[in-house]
């Protein structure tokens, strides 16, 4: 039976957000830095209290975010001299914008000793370990997998916030993913909070994956040495694990540009930006010239050809619905019905609507 690509539940789109129709400030050459994934709130009256952007590290309307300030953590980063520091995406209500700004795990908690120093987090297929020193033996200890149960990390924002994870488990189509429920609390509180919601409100887990960087807002991935003692943290029903769990490589020297593109395809982002036109529940039809995913399809039926840069021609639409003009800055993009043929494609799940 051909497999099928799933968004996930089913839930009644929400216009409202600031991630759906804000504006990208793009002024950044550094596809990492502040200004390359702030987005501003289109409207006052708007509610920019979600922080995800646009179904990139959570599922669409979904949220994921520590504190008052939302603090959606986007990547763990291994410093060059040893040690763990994280970035995150806040929302800034002074200014009615998001922002992002580095944090530190400042030290971990495991199997009854306290205060551990966090040397290292690595990802192998999409399995967490942590490399933590015990003063009191001289040792390190590796943590991984499902032992994550028994660790807690220490982060450092603007308050001292404890993570921890109470659930693990794996999910399998084209590839297997590790999926770990994951709570935060304010250091010395026992008032454990969910870190992750997929967009009807329900619990979500967390995946990690290493060795890229992905904006928030527009789904580009940037890849290099230094990126990748990068460990990205995302939902599961995010673009970011979807990709993966449908099969597609996402770290070198494997051929990622199936990957970059279904970061966009999942999120029916037909410009590669900030604006998405699907929501969870939509069922779409998935065909690659790799023979990972081969679901059947005729050119008519084609909604997009893919690359990491968005859709290269447009056709019947999962959501015809929810706006899409069919250009991207001003230019329409071709049929693809008459349009050269691309690397991956999707259709909608008769019927479209």
């Amino acid at each position: 039976m051909a497999m099928r690509g799933f968004i996930g539940l089913s839930l009644t789109a929400m216009l409202a957000g600031c991630g759906v129709a804000g504006q990208v400030d793009d002024s950044s050459q550094d596809p990492t830095a502040e200004g390359a994934f702030k987005v501003r709130c289109p409207d006052p009256q708007t509610d920019c209290t979600v922080n995800n952007g646009a179904g990139v590290y959570t599922e669409e309307y979904g949220s994921a975010g520590i504190g008052q300030q939302h603090y959606m953590i986007t990547h763990f980063i291994n410093n060059a001299g040893g040690g763990v520091s994280l970035q995150v995406r806040y929302f800034e209500a002074a200014t009615g914008t998001w922002q992002v700004t580095n944090g530190a795990v400042y030290y971990a908690n495991y199997r009854g000793k306290h205060t551990l120093t966090v040397l290292s987090v690595s990802e192998s297929l999409t399995t967490p370990s942590w490399t933590i020193y015990d003063a009191s033996t001289s040792s390190n200890i590796t943590v991984t997998g499902a032992d994550i149960l028994n660790l807690e990390v220490v982060l450092s924002l603007d308050k001292l916030y404890t993570i921890d994870w109470d659930v693990a488990g794996s999910e399998t189509m084209k590839a297997t993913i590790q999926e770990y429920n994951m709570r935060w609390r304010l250091t010395g509180s026992s008032s454990a909070n969910q870190y992750c919601f997929r967009g009807d409100g329900t619990k979500d887990a967390v995946v990690f994956q290493q060795g890229m960087w992905v904006n928030p807002v527009t789904a580009k991935v940037a890849r290099s040495s230094t990126i990748e003692g990068y460990v990205t943290l995302s939902c599961r029903y995010g673009a970011i694990a979807t990709a993966r769990l449908w099969g597609y490589p996402y770290r070198t020297p494997y051929n990622t540009f199936f990957y970059d593109s279904a970061l966009q395809m999942k999120r029916a982002s037909y410009c590669a930006d900030s604006e998405f036109y699907t929501h969870s529940g939509t069922k779409i039809r998935v065909w690659d010239a790799a023979g990972v995913q081969d679901d059947p399809m005729t050119p008519a039926e084609i909604e997009a050809y893919w690359t990491p840069n968005g859709a290269t021609c447009i056709g019947p639409m999962r959501h015809w619905g929810m706006g899409f003009s069919g250009s991207c800055n001003g230019v329409p993009l071709p049929k693809c019905e008459t349009a050269a043929p691309g690397k991956l494609a999707d259709a909608a799940t008769p019927p479209a609507f």
